[in-house]
């Protein structure tokens, strides 16, 4: 599986590791640890949240909706989000296991195809989301920004 940590700095590293602040808005977050730029920058540009107010959570693993989520707010940020290209989800038997706050997004990942079922027609929103899952939706998520249609 792949912790919240680690998704957070594969999207860092495919913006290009941009400057941020320094806004240290989570308190298990320490500074200078591997993943703090990344969690900084994806912060202050609302590509990710806490679990808490002031957690983030680094080390837990990330399930599939908070991976599509975290997808979905940096698609925004760079402006590559369009709410056109939403998938209805109806295909999957799954659907009401996606939290309201992930419902939206999913709908998104899902419609561009970043996201595919697990099988079964299921999402799977809560499943821990492997390494390899993560790698090959960074690959198609570049195609789709380099062809400027996601």
């Amino acid at each position: 599986s792949i912790t919240r940590a680690m998704f957070v700095q594969i999207i860092y590293r495919a913006a290009g590791e941009p400057m941020h602040e320094g806004i240290e808005p989570f308190v298990d977050v320490p500074d200078g640890c591997w993943y703090y730029d990344a969690v900084c920058w994806a912060y202050e540009n609302g590509v990710v949240k806490g679990v808490s107010e002031d957690s983030f959570a680094p080390e837990r693993t990330i399930d599939r909706q908070q991976m599509a989520t975290m997808l979905f707010n940096y698609c925004s940020f760079i402006g590559q989000a369009n709410p056109e290209q939403y998938n209805s989800l109806e295909s999957f038997v799954d659907t009401e296991e996606i939290s309201d706050f992930a419902r939206e997004p999913m709908q998104w990942v899902v419609g561009v195809g970043l996201v595919q079922g697990v099988g079964d027609n299921r999402l799977a929103p809560k499943m821990d989301a492997s390494r390899s899952q993560a790698a090959a939706i960074m690959v198609r998520l570049t195609a789709l920004i380099q062809k400027n249609i996601a």
